[in-house]
């Protein structure tokens, strides 16, 4: 079942890489923007899913991951030197400020959902705490290098 899993997850990922490579022409705060607008999307899947507002389905969450995995490993493509502002861009210095961390955990991100897809269980119950797990890295991340919504 396993083997199914991981199969089934690089599948997503060779369907959905295509879907981030197309946000991948413009400015890098378009691009970026698209990208992230994408992963939170793909985490809203996965977040109705938690809440009950949708059925689990979790080919729909190996789907999903396959989102995020793909995006998050070309995320600090788009953030070069020079596009720190311009198109409402929500990003803070501390990107360019701390460059190496800000990649690394982009790596860790892309790291955590393609693990996290080899290993989505079949239940609901099972999924959620691993779902939170996960979702901690967007939100750390949020907090140290994206402008507060406040």
């Amino acid at each position: 079942m396993k083997a199914v899993r991981i199969a089934a997850g690089v599948l997503a990922l060779s369907l959905v890489w295509p879907l981030a490579g197309n946000a991948q022409d413009g400015e890098p705060q378009e691009v970026r923007q698209q990208l992230m607008e994408e992963v939170g999307d793909a985490t809203g899947v996965m977040g109705n899913m938690l809440r009950g507002r949708t059925e689990y389905d979790p080919q729909a969450v190996i789907e999903a991951l396959g989102v995020i995995e793909a995006n998050a490993a070309v995320f600090p493509d788009y953030f070069p030197e020079g596009s720190e502002t311009g198109f409402e861009t929500e990003a803070l210095p501390a990107i360019w400020e701390n460059k190496a961390e800000f990649e690394e955990r982009s790596d860790e991100l892309s790291s955590a959902a393609a693990e996290l897809a080899g290993a989505v269980p079949e239940d609901m119950d099972a999924f959620a705490p691993m779902f939170q797990e996960f979702s901690r890295n967007c939100s750390g991340c949020h907090d140290d290098f994206r402008m507060s919504d406040d």
